[in-house]
């Protein structure tokens, strides 16, 4: 939190002395960029740091804080910044596309010593491409979810099947009250005792008001033994009929493929451009099918899948 105010603080100083000394710079400038993708109107819209308007050009600063001093800080090029310079190659993008013509500068500020190094960006010319693609997977990903949901309500008319063929006394009563509680929004304390059969009751209440209001439900246990209660109430409830998608995880110690937890891309093999690796093989969606049960994925399954 210290940093993150850091670096608000910079912004804020930066932007100060830059409307004092130049009567042409803006700051937080919205900008908006709307088109279509697969049928779909999207728009795109965010605030750039500063904008500075001269005649017929237009000079956008995106402003960046650094714990790096001057000596490290001005050997900083925009191959090692690729996030920041595709960021102002966005807002390039969109003002030429309104035809304003528009040039970059990132604006690199040490909290350290407060040098500033100012790189300069160019626009992408391929840059529609890119944002295209970026879009389309999005789209992709919305519609498989909306496709999701859409199979989870239909089972709503019918009813949520229960994880046992009969109800326990009072199950179902308990069943009833903690929906009507949970449609409420109301914290609840639920006390019976051992082999009464909360987990059970808990899961089709709970799992009756996500479906119906297209929401997920986590469910933490104190122990592994009590997450495999869950996991086999759930996989009951599955083998009844119930479409879902259930997901088992553990602490990173537990889960971690190598000795030592590091997650950091210089020290773990698997950290390695891992979010494209599970982006282009959708590998979660094709993992949903892969088990005996469709749609649960344990813990112990998920690091095979890993």
């Amino acid at each position: 939190k210290r940093r993150a105010r850091e670096g608000q603080r910079i912004h804020t100083k930066y932007q100060a002395h830059a409307e004092k000394n130049n009567q042409y710079f803006k700051k937080e400038q919205y900008i908006r960029h709307c088109m279509v993708v697969q049928g779909w109107d999207v728009e795109i819209s965010g605030r750039m740091d500063g904008v500075v308007q001269k005649d017929s050009l237009c000079v956008v600063e995106e402003i960046k804080s650094s714990t790096l001093p001057q000596s490290k800080l001005s050997a900083i090029t925009l191959d090692s910044v690729g996030s920041w310079k595709r960021q102002l190659q966005l807002y390039l993008h969109f003002l030429q596309a309104q035809g304003t013509a528009a040039i970059g500068v990132l604006v690199l500020i040490s909290i350290v010593d407060g040098y500033e190094h100012r790189i300069e960006v160019d626009s992408d010319p391929h840059l529609a491409f890119y944002i295209e693609g970026q879009i389309s997977w999005l789209i992709s990903q919305h519609e498989q979810k909306q496709n999701w949901l859409s199979t989870r309500r239909q089972i709503l008319s019918h009813g949520l099947p229960f994880a046992h063929e009969l109800y326990r006394e009072g199950q179902e009563d308990m069943c009833k009250k903690l929906e009507g509680l949970l449609d409420q929004e109301q914290a609840v304390l639920l006390q019976a005792a051992t082999g009464y059969g909360k987990t059970a009751a808990s899961l089709l209440a709970a799992l009756t008001v996500a479906y119906r209001e297209d929401k997920k439900v986590y469910f933490a246990t104190a122990r592994t033994t009590q997450q495999k209660m869950v996991e086999e109430t759930v996989a009951l409830m599955s083998d009844r009929g119930l479409p879902i998608r259930s997901i088992s995880i553990r602490a990173k110690e537990k889960l971690c493929l190598n000795d030592e937890v590091v997650c950091r891309p210089d020290a773990c093999q698997y950290c390695v451009g891992y979010y494209d690796k599970i982006r282009k093989s959708d590998l979660l969606n094709r993992s949903w099918g892969k088990k005996a049960r469709k749609g649960i994925l344990n813990a112990v399954e998920l690091i095979e899948i890993s």
